[in-house]
């Protein structure tokens, strides 16, 4: 009877694994057809899923390694809006008018991604736990957002807006949530390299 009830209890610990390994492929086949928008530094101008945008970037610098770059996100119809990203959570509702990159000399703890698929857009922003240092491998998470416009009897909304979806969990632990991007999502980077 001992021998069965290990036998269980190993049957139930591969499948539980097995389920943790499909898990984290489901991320990476989810975004595969995903297409990363690429922008730069400064003004970047484009049309994503039929509303024209315009993405600000500027550096933050600090006089150390732990400056960051903010990124805020505008809609035109009749004028210029802002389109924040939108969050519910226990203590209400969350609203951020720009999204940030930044770390440490060694890794990227915060970062985004743009990202246009099946003719939707959505923004993934991630975040590492700080662990003991910047350099660190700790628990990375993913917060998708969905591109929102439209919706005139939406009070309290913008014309455009981005709105959560549902968060995911990196199935092993990062320093750079870049690399963390790369290895559970597929999604690759946004900036623009400079030609040499």
């Amino acid at each position: 009877m001992a021998r069965y009830g290990f036998r269980r209890s190993m049957l139930h610990g591969l499948l539980f694994m097995a389920g943790f390994g499909v898990t984290a492929c489901v991320g990476a086949a989810e975004f595969s057809a995903a297409k990363v928008v690429t922008l730069k530094n400064g003004l970047n101008s484009l049309s994503l899923g039929g509303q024209k945008m315009a993405i600000i970037m500027a550096d933050r610098p600090n006089g150390n390694a732990h400056g960051f770059t903010v990124t805020s996100f505008y809609a035109t119809s009749d004028g210029w809006t802002i389109m924040p990203v939108f969050r519910d959570s226990k203590q209400g509702q969350d609203e951020q008018f720009n999204v940030k990159r930044g770390g440490g000399a060694d890794c990227v703890l915060f970062d985004f991604r743009l990202l246009t698929m099946d003719g939707k857009v959505k923004l993934i922003l991630a975040k590492r736990d700080f662990g003991q240092s910047f350099a660190d491998d700790a628990a990375v998470h993913f917060d998708v957002y969905r591109l929102e416009s439209g919706h005139e009897d939406d009070v309290g909304r913008p014309p455009s807006y981005f709105e959560f979806e549902r968060s995911i969990a990196a199935r092993k632990a990062y320093c750079d949530v870049g690399e963390a991007f790369r290895q559970e999502l597929g999604l690759g980077d946004y900036l623009e390299q400079a030609n040499p």
